[in-house]
């Protein structure tokens, strides 16, 4: 399955061992993580921000993790709007990839008329979905 990584999934994974770290983590091993370039500079700079300054070693690996396996891709040019207009490279990127997933914490800013055929799951719908005979 190719994956999109939505910059809040991998700010929550940076911060707490749970069900975000545990969604990027499955899909490094069993998926195909596409990335674009401003997908990556979109990392690097919300997670530089002083806010997130105790977590920024474990995001930084994380991102540098990705970097190293991801695809990597040009985004279209053509995407159709979203809601949040920062949110658009990760439809784009997405789209031109033939992506099947994006993961993201927020789902309502990726409404699925927009995204088809890119399927918007949240981290917990991504792993119920990589479970055996799972579906989201």
């Amino acid at each position: 399955m190719r994956v999109v990584i939505d910059c809040n999934a991998l700010v929550s994974a940076a911060l707490t061992d749970g069900t975000c770290r545990a969604a990027i983590i499955l899909a490094a091993g069993n998926d195909d993580i596409v990335v674009s370039a401003p997908i990556l500079a979109e990392y690097r700079a919300v997670l530089m921000r002083p806010k997130y300054r105790k977590c920024q070693a474990v995001a930084l690996s994380v991102i540098d993790m990705l970097e190293s396996i991801a695809r990597r891709v040009e985004p279209l040019e053509a995407a159709p709007p979203l809601p949040d207009p920062k949110d658009s490279v990760y439809l784009a990127t997405a789209l031109a990839s033939r992506a099947d997933v994006i993961i993201t914490g927020n789902a309502r800013d990726f409404p699925p008329h927009l995204c088809e055929p890119v399927r918007i799951l949240t981290p917990r719908a991504f792993l119920d979905l990589s479970k055996p005979g799972g579906k989201a």
